[in-house]
């Protein structure tokens, strides 16, 4: 069989091991990656954006229009190919649902990295809006055959995907949880040999990310960012009389350090459980502090409170009961403190609802359900 993996990111090393073409090639079956990026992402992505581990192999195909799209889907044959999506169904992405329907192949959504961001009633919303727009108005999308799940919220979150009655649902554990489960069964004694900064700021590649469309958020300059973010983490690294050390975006790009601190590059999870403090804005990352019932201090900026970005932020102060200082007004260090109860609320919620789950790996989920469907 073959599997195509629809990404809307420049395909580089880390997607590679996260959409899990390693498992699936491990297993017997042939893997081509979709880069839908000119379809879907913004012209300054495509032209900026240069990932320092793109991967630009054969199996790699850069989609050029909807009818190059289309072109390819024609050449397969419906029963003998699989779709795994990661992408999600919307405005933006629906002409490339349609297409996939039209053809009659099979596709599995990946619910497995999601934060919070909408509030109750917004959820409720998008909830209903998405089951009428892609049930009564769009019946010719079909749903997905399969829908991998981390948490209750990516659960009971109904907007970017249909659901149909045949659709298969499948309990997983987050990115996060299986980089954390599989560190600490692995490195443990490793670990303690090696010293790790006390304080870890999260890196969150603001405001260069490629996701930040400037033209659409209100943010602020990046000598700004670095300037304020650096005066932080120095006056309470001194405050707190501890080492402190950055833990690089997996995105970034930077040509030279702006930090003040040294930086380590795809070392997070480690960072993060051997630290005493962790420091960022709304990462997914917090998922390792989290599971390690780790302090959490968030940084922000009034000016980005409206943005997603904002809304996002103070979602997780609210759920997970975390301070936040808001770098262009006036603040106070906060006093470091856990709550366990939110923490494992969260962990439930957004991380995996349960541990007992035999395989907790979306990807080897993945292979798992797709010899099923072989036998």
């Amino acid at each position: 069989m073959k599997i195509i993996i629809f990404t809307e990111n420049k395909f580089d090393s880390r997607d590679y091991h996260r959409y899990g073409v390693d498992k699936l090639l491990d297993a017997g079956f042939q893997v081509i990656v979709f880069n839908l990026c000119k379809l879907l992402r913004s012209e300054d992505y495509n032209i900026n954006h240069i990932p320092e581990n793109e991967i630009n192999d054969n199996y790699v195909i850069n989609i050029l229009s909807y009818e190059h799209f289309l072109s390819l889907l024609e050449a397969e044959k419906a029963s003998d190919v699989f779709v795994a999506c990661y992408i999600g169904l919307g405005n933006y992405s629906k002409q490339i649902f349609r297409i996939l329907s039209s053809k009659k192949i099979r596709y599995a959504i990946f619910r497995v990295s999601i934060i919070p961001i909408e509030n109750y009633y917004e959820d409720l919303f998008f909830k209903v809006a998405s089951f009428i727009k892609y049930n009564i108005f769009h019946p010719e999308i079909s749903p997905a055959a399969i829908v991998f799940f981390a948490g209750k919220k990516a659960m009971q979150k109904r907007s970017g995907y249909k659901l149909g009655k045949n659709t298969v649902i499948r309990q997983v554990g987050s990115l996060d949880y299986n980089i954390y489960r599989t560190l600490k069964k692995s490195n443990a004694d490793l670990l303690s040999t090696e010293v790790f900064p006390e304080i870890v700021f999260l890196d969150e590649y603001y405001p260069l990310h490629p996701d930040i469309d400037l033209n659409v958020y209100e943010w602020v300059t990046s000598k700004f960012y670095f300037e304020k973010v650096n005066f932080f983490l120095e006056e309470y690294s001194k405050k707190m009389n501890m080492s402190c050390g950055i833990a690089v975006h997996p995105r970034a790009n930077y040509q030279e350090n702006p930090f003040k601190f040294k930086i380590y590059h795809k070392r997070t999870a480690e960072l993060v459980c051997n630290a005493k403090i962790i420091v960022g804005h709304a990462s997914t990352a917090f998922s390792f502090a989290i599971l390690d019932s780790k302090p959490i201090i968030q940084l922000g900026f009034r000016c980005t409170e409206k943005t997603v970005y904002g809304k996002s932020q103070k979602h997780f102060s609210k759920i997970l009961g975390l301070p936040i200082c808001y770098l262009d007004e006036l603040y106070t260090f906060p006093e470091i403190n856990v709550n366990i109860d939110l923490y494992n609320k969260y962990i439930e919620d957004y991380i995996i609802t349960n541990r007992t789950i035999p395989i907790t790996d979306h990807n080897e989920a993945f292979v798992d359900f797709l010899k099923l469907q072989l036998d």
